[in-house]
């Protein structure tokens, strides 16, 4: 769509003019996508939560390993009752491995459902990057 804009000249209404001067370089556009998703992943998701969104992926079977092995997740159900307040039990680990056997097709158990209830309330908010949009439309702007 840039692509498109730029062949077109304009951009909602605004020209986009050509910069003539010797001292202005092309913008590398792999770079800056990259640049641009780094910046949004640490915006998002900083080194400090890390630690959860990896132990949320033991809940989701299509992050799972293909061999996966009997013990695979437990050391993340662990992280993942501390986390969410949800007291960790043998009873849980039956209920995850059992989980497990079925290749996470249905969830049987209570306690394993109110700890995947309890993930599914990790609030997700792009209210970081908007605030990234807005500056960046702050320093492009049409004048």
């Amino acid at each position: 769509m840039a692509n498109q804009v730029v062949g077109d000249g304009s951009f909602k209404g605004v020209d986009i003019i050509q910069s003539t001067s010797k001292t202005d370089k092309q913008i590398d556009r792999c770079q800056f996508y990259q640049a641009l998703v780094d910046s949004l992943h640490f915006r998002l998701m900083p080194d400090s939560e890390q630690s959860l969104t990896e132990c949320v992926n033991f809940l989701f079977p299509n992050t799972w390993p293909s061999d996966l092995l009997s013990e695979y997740g437990e050391q993340e159900l662990k992280e993942a009752c501390s986390h969410c307040l949800v007291p960790y039990s043998g009873q849980l680990k039956h209920e995850y491995r059992d989980f497990k056997d079925c290749n996470g097709v249905a969830v049987n158990g209570p306690l394993l459902t109110k700890l995947m209830f309890a993930m599914h309330t990790l609030p997700v908010s792009t209210a970081e990057c908007e605030r990234g949009f807005s500056m960046m439309n702050l320093i492009c702007s049409p004048l």
